[in-house]
C-alpha cells in the first residue's frame, strides 16, 4: 500500500473543496446562504475574539458536528444542507 504525501492528500483535497474569498464568504452569510463556522480552538477564540454571525465548531470536532448520522451532530444550530 503506497503512502501518499502531504502535498498529494493536499491537492486531491482541494479538487473537493471549493475555496472562496473573505469578501464572498461575507456576501454569502448576509444572504443567508451558508454556515460560517470558526474552527479556531476556544483559546484563540478568547484571545482574539469571535467573528461575527459565525458558529463555533472546533477543528477537531467538525466532521462530527455536521455528519447528519454523528451523535454529536449540530442540526440544531448548523443548517445540513
Amino acid at each position: 500500500m503506497e503512502i501518499k504525501s502531504s502535498k498529494s492528500l493536499i491537492n486531491e483535497a482541494l479538487k473537493e473543496i471549493k475555496t472562496i474569498s473573505p469578501s464572498e464568504a461575507l456576501q454569502l452569510s448576509k444572504e443567508n446562504k451558508c454556515n460560517l463556522i470558526d474552527i479556531r480552538d476556544g483559546l484563540e477564540l478568547e484571545r482574539e475574539g469571535r467573528i461575527e454571525n459565525s458558529h463555533h465548531v472546533s477543528r477537531g470536532l467538525l466532521e462530527f458536528s455536521i455528519h447528519p448520522e454523528s451523535p454529536y451532530v449540530q442540526k440544531e444550530n448548523l443548517d445540513l444542507n
